[in-house]
């Protein structure tokens, strides 16, 4: 977590009005349909919700970050 999104949700007021930090009045249980119609809506095919795990570690390590930074993020 990065100290925007950490800062962002210390300043949440937990039960008011919503118990949830993220929730449209109702708590989220699966991001299945959320996801798949940023999909459409982007025209992307051919991508899973577990695309998005892995490819990052890789990245920064083959673009020279040093392997400690890597940890940290």
């Amino acid at each position: 977590m990065n100290n925007t999104l950490t800062e962002t949700l210390q300043g949440v007021k937990l039960g008011k009005p919503f118990p949830w930090v993220f929730c449209n009045g109702k708590r989220y249980t699966r991001i299945t349909r959320s996801f798949e119609r940023a999909k459409r809506k982007a025209g992307i095919e051919d991508f899973h919700f577990h695309d998005l795990q892995q490819p990052l570690p890789p990245g920064l390590v083959m673009k020279g970050v040093d392997l400690v930074t890597v940890k940290e993020v």
